[in-house]
């Protein structure tokens, strides 16, 4: 790891800004490869372009009539309804909520004011899209590898 020395701040934001710079160069291959799975396994994702621009590069994606199968498609979709099942179903309560201390969960007020909490929460997430964003989240994790969901 480097050492890092005082700089004026004029000097130090162009560091950061040239460091930026050399990562986005780094996830260029990445980025295409995450759009080509996206483009075969979750098509409807995908923007369907034959061209896709990605940083100043353009590449060539292959053409979505070259998919002779949903084999993939339809793996995807078999395991993001597995995992919404047994992860976050809707029918179950998924989480619990603790202190982290063990002498304080034992506290009989304690736990069913929690678990009133958990129901409550439980209660919110099934009025809002909280499921069909699980799902989403789930088939994104699936077709890509990784996934970021704000709640």
């Amino acid at each position: 790891m480097e050492d890092y020395e005082y700089k004026p701040p004029d000097r130090r934001a162009q560091c950061i800004i040239d460091a930026l710079r050399v990562i986005q160069n780094q996830r260029i291959q990445h980025d295409y490869a995450v759009k080509e799975c996206a483009h075969f396994i979750i098509p409807r994702k995908s923007d369907m372009r034959a061209i896709e621009t990605i940083g100043n590069t353009h590449v060539e994606l292959k053409a979505y009539a070259n998919l002779f199968t949903r084999a993939g498609r339809s793996a995807c979709q078999k395991l993001a309804s597995g995992l919404f099942s047994y992860m976050t179903p809707k029918n179950q309560k998924w989480f619990k909520i603790t202190t982290g201390d063990r002498k304080v969960d034992e506290n009989i007020k304690v736990y069913e004011w929690f678990d009133h909490v958990r129901d409550v929460m439980l209660d919110h997430l099934a009025r809002s899209n909280f499921t069909e964003i699980s799902h989403e989240t789930y088939l994104n994790l699936g077709a890509i590898g990784t996934v970021c969901t704000q709640v």
